[in-house]
């Protein structure tokens, strides 16, 4: 195996290679040493985006934003993500039938254990960290075809912090990941 890890900039920084498996584990901590970021304890408010185009050009490539964004927020808490959107859901079909057309995670699951595919295990996560969070997403996208995903869409930031403090309060531990899709939150162990 030959993998290469890229900034956020796109350019190389690293490569591994040899046997598939230690290859990867030694990419992970290249990985791991580049993106992750320190937190002494999860936040009841995450505000997050991408950092812009084309990382934000639909939901589908948000997804790497908001899987880091679930690490660094309380169970109950909220996940403000900033994001064009700009292209709509993306992905295939998949993507949109597992967000708009399951009214839980039970039939989503099952959908998804019946014939596996990526894009449905990005949409079924989506709708999973909105299962137990209060996601809300800031972009240019149909409020309904994420509805039934328990994702609600603003267009503007106030918008969205306005929903958060009307539920939560205004005295929130809150973190900002402004390049999220390459930030993974890690709490310290020691």
């Amino acid at each position: 195996m030959f993998n290469v890890i890229i900034n956020t900039e796109g350019s190389i920084v690293s490569a591994v290679s040899g046997n598939y498996i230690e290859a990867f584990y030694e990419g992970c901590k290249v990985v791991e040493k580049l993106d992750s970021v320190s937190i002494n304890e999860k936040a009841d408010l995450v505000i997050a985006t991408a950092g812009g185009y084309p990382k934000d050009i639909n939901f589908y490539q948000t997804s790497k934003t908001i899987m880091n964004a679930k690490e660094a927020v309380k169970i109950g808490g909220t996940i403000i993500i900033l994001s064009q959107c700009s292209e709509g859901l993306g992905g295939n079909e998949d993507v949109k039938n597992m967000i708009s057309n399951y009214d839980n995670m039970l039939e989503r699951e099952k959908e998804l254990r019946r014939e596996y595919s990526i894009s449905k295990d990005v949409a079924y996560i989506f709708c999973d960290i909105a299962s137990w969070s209060n996601v809300i997403f800031v972009a240019d996208l149909d409020p309904n075809l994420v509805k039934k995903a328990s994702i609600t869409v603003v267009k503007t930031i106030e918008e969205a912090l306005e929903l958060t403090y009307k539920k939560k309060g205004r005295n929130l531990k809150t973190y900002v990941m402004s390049h999220g899709a390459n930030t993974f939150p890690k709490i310290n162990e020691g």
